[in-house]
């Protein structure tokens, strides 16, 4: 064989050889790619799982304090749907109700205000709370 001819097989040898070992990086490269994707797509659904736990907690505690207020104002709610549908005989409850859902607001807003000022007054008494 020709030292022309054996340069070009061993140019051959080596762009196979050398094409081997790109196409095999290449290959460990986009493994370890789609690793990372699976670890990101992993930690994201951690995350929203986490999100919607502490968006179901809010709800939860939301929820039991809108029940503690209703139980607060059960007793004005009953009075004010006595003398309402006293005062109006031909309406029902379902009416009172869209009528509460007004009148509620203003409710809590007392009760908050109340209780702010039951608060300053105790501060006021063990002398922690000046004007």
């Amino acid at each position: 064989m020709s030292s022309y001819n054996s340069s070009i097989v061993n140019s051959k040898k080596f762009r196979d050889r050398l094409g081997a070992e790109v196409e095999e990086k290449a290959v460990r490269v986009a493994a370890e790619e789609e690793k990372k994707q699976e670890q990101i797509r992993a930690n994201d659904k951690a995350r929203a799982e986490r999100i919607a736990g502490i968006n179901a907690e809010k709800r939860k505690a939301q929820e039991a304090a809108e029940n503690a207020i209703d139980n607060i104002l059960e007793p004005e709610k009953l009075r004010e749907r006595n003398r309402y549908l006293y005062e109006r005989p031909g309406l029902t409850d379902d009416d009172f109700e869209k009528q509460w859902a007004i009148l509620r607001p203003n409710y809590v807003a007392e009760l908050e205000k109340s209780h702010e000022e039951r608060g300053i007054a105790a501060l006021k008494a063990t002398g922690a709370y000046r004007l």
